[in-house]
């Protein structure tokens, strides 16, 4: 975005290697420019008009320089530990942190047990929390499951978090001690 202290009729940008003129989007005094796709690494001129007719006359140049798109990055934040146990009934809170240079297009919590897909769930990529519903896996006490969150981003370069482990505890003795309630006699 480009703040102008006038307000600007239009403005333009031109790459110093050629190429048609690239509009901006005016807004009052400022400019704006989206979707500019950088393939090479190169210069341009930037344009201003104000509503008046003057111009800055696009003398100065600036460079650009085109960076390879980088995969994303995807970590989870809590739970800390490798290993989260927890209720068969129960519901776990993830909370991760997922990054890309251009945007993360897409994220999914996967689930599994014995290198099988128990559950792959789609997950909002700003909400930066998902809940897991242990229930939902029937899963019994005693088994176990893996979790991990995997990112995709617009040019389809994917991620994965580290897994994590899900122990699904096993149940208690009765407070009142085991074999309880007995038979009145």
């Amino acid at each position: 975005e480009v703040a102008a202290t006038e307000p600007l009729a239009r403005a333009w940008i031109e790459r110093t290697d050629g190429g048609a003129p690239r509009p901006l989007v005016v807004n009052g005094t400022t400019a704006s420019l989206d979707g500019l796709e950088v393939t090479s690494t190169g210069g341009f001129r930037l344009f201003l008009e104000a509503v008046d007719g003057v111009t800055n006359g696009g003398r100065a140049q600036y460079a650009m320089r085109a960076l390879p798109d980088r995969p994303p990055s995807i970590e989870i934040v809590e739970p800390r530990s490798a290993e989260v146990s927890a209720e068969a009934s129960s519901v776990v809170a993830i909370r991760y942190e997922a990054r890309d240079d251009v945007g993360v297009k897409s994220l999914e919590l996967v689930v599994r047990n014995d290198a099988k897909e128990l559950k792959t769930s789609p997950v909002d990529p700003q909400a930066a929390s998902v809940r897991l519903d242990v229930g939902a896996l029937s899963l019994k006490p005693g088994e176990s499951a893996s979790f991990f969150l995997r990112a995709r981003d617009g040019l389809g370069q994917e991620a994965r978090s580290s897994d994590r482990t899900l122990l699904i505890a096993l149940l208690a003795d009765p407070p009142e001690g085991a074999g309880w309630p007995r038979p009145l006699l």
